[in-house]
């Protein structure tokens, strides 16, 4: 062998047994766990490097390259922590949290993870800010939440930088505020966080200081809707139910209200419930329009019992459609209420009675529904004074706390 060939295999010899930190790092990224594992522990028989006592303490931690093991991940990641590693700060921090490896402590887990944050720890310090906006196992401090918040976001955690722009956006008093609002949401976006373009629609939306921007509304809310947040689902359904930012396209609202999210949404029942019955975007299907007004009804919607209501009274099933029109009356929705003041009225489907026709009609007429205020005398027959005067008293006592509520529904 000549000397050209003994120099390239003392090369390779020396290569072969020299390890270095970015041997192990590139092994582990690599998916390379177990070689990995081996490389950091060949590694620590020489040196002192709190990056590859980190690496230990994670394998350890998941069982990547060898067996879990908690005591093990905790001493190598205190080891680490004990040295200024962030990273390991933090880790520990979870780990006397959750009694990983050690016993539970929240004191020192609060401790290593204020730590990790005032070393810029991206998890640490959106996890701080949480903790002190909430009030959670910390006191209550909005400032010191901003702060952490902020350290978060700078180094590009979303979540942090969604939390800031809420942060901004509830704080309305200046534009400067608004337009710190937008960047920060759009960072978080950006990177990747659905719930951020959620939030940037909802500030396009608002009459405040650049005024309503309805292509960035639908743009944004229908990213945030293909990823599933079931209240964007639903505003876009709606926005093309009511060609609101787009053309009225009933189809489309039919596509995004059949979104299985809004399974129980008593909105878009209520909305699909109408659809079907009135043939808006689908052929007129009464059968899922009774369907859907069912599953809202049994979610409490007024406005669906009433339809109920009208769907057996038309089917010549009085008696059931007395039973809707009476639950939906009894949460004061008004049509229901002028229904009811009609049957009693006529003997149509329940027996006469005079009082509790003036009863509903008088409900009726509180709630603005058409006609019954001009008409209200005709539902006084055979009323004494007294009885009216009894009758008005409870209805305007009833009404008195619900009325605005009762009439949204």
């Amino acid at each position: 062998m000549g000397f050209f060939d003994n120099f390239a295999r003392s090369i390779g010899l020396r290569d072969e047994n020299t390890i270095t930190y970015s041997d192990c790092e590139q092994l582990y990224k690599n998916g390379n766990y177990k070689k990995a594992f081996e490389r950091c522990l060949k590694f620590t028989m020489e040196n002192e490097d709190p990056r590859v006592w980190t690496m230990l303490g994670e394998m350890y931690k998941t069982g990547k390259g060898c067996m879990v093991n908690p005591t093990e991940s905790f001493n190598w990641m205190f080891k680490a922590a004990s040295a200024g590693i962030p990273e390991a700060e933090y880790q520990i921090g979870k780990m006397f949290e959750g009694g990983f490896g050690t016993n539970r402590d929240p004191t020192e887990a609060l401790m290593w993870i204020t730590k990790a944050a005032n070393h810029s720890y991206p998890e640490a310090a959106f996890e701080l800010g949480d903790m002190y906006a909430c009030g959670d196992r910390i006191k209550e401090d909005q400032k010191k939440a901003y702060h952490y918040y902020l350290i978060a976001a700078k180094a590009g955690n979303p979540q942090a930088e969604c939390a800031l722009g809420l942060i901004y956006y509830t704080d309305n008093a200046s534009a400067a505020n608004y337009y710190q609002a937008i960047k920060w949401f759009k960072k978080a976006a950006q990177h990747g966080m659905t719930d951020a373009n959620y939030n940037l629609a909802q500030a396009y939306i608002q009459h405040r200081f650049p005024g309503r921007n309805l292509d960035e509304y639908i743009k944004n809310i229908t990213i945030a809707a293909n990823a599933g947040i079931d209240a964007a689902v639903m505003e876009l359904g709606c926005a093309y139910f009511d060609g609101f930012g787009v053309p009225r396209n009933y189809a489309k609202a039919l596509e995004w209200l059949e979104n299985p999210i809004l399974n129980n949404n008593v909105e878009a029942l209520k909305k699909l419930g109408f659809m079907y019955e009135m043939g808006l975007g689908t052929e007129v299907n009464r059968d899922k329009a009774y369907e859907k007004y069912v599953q809202a009804a049994n979610l409490g919607s007024s406005f669906a019992k009433y339809k109920l209501g009208s769907f057996m009274y038309s089917s010549g099933n009085k008696a059931e459609a007395f039973r809707w029109y009476r639950e939906s009356a009894d949460h004061a929705f008004p049509l229901a209420q002028a229904r009811l003041a009609e049957m009693y009225y006529l003997g149509d489907g329940i027996a006469v009675d005079h009082q509790q026709s003036y009863l509903y009609a008088y409900f009726a007429a509180r709630l603005g529904v058409p006609g019954f205020t001009d008409s209200i005398d005709k539902y006084k027959l055979g009323l004494s004074e007294v009885d009216i005067s009894n009758i008005e008293k409870k209805v305007n006592k009833l009404l008195a706390p619900s009325i605005e509520d009762s009439v949204t529904e």
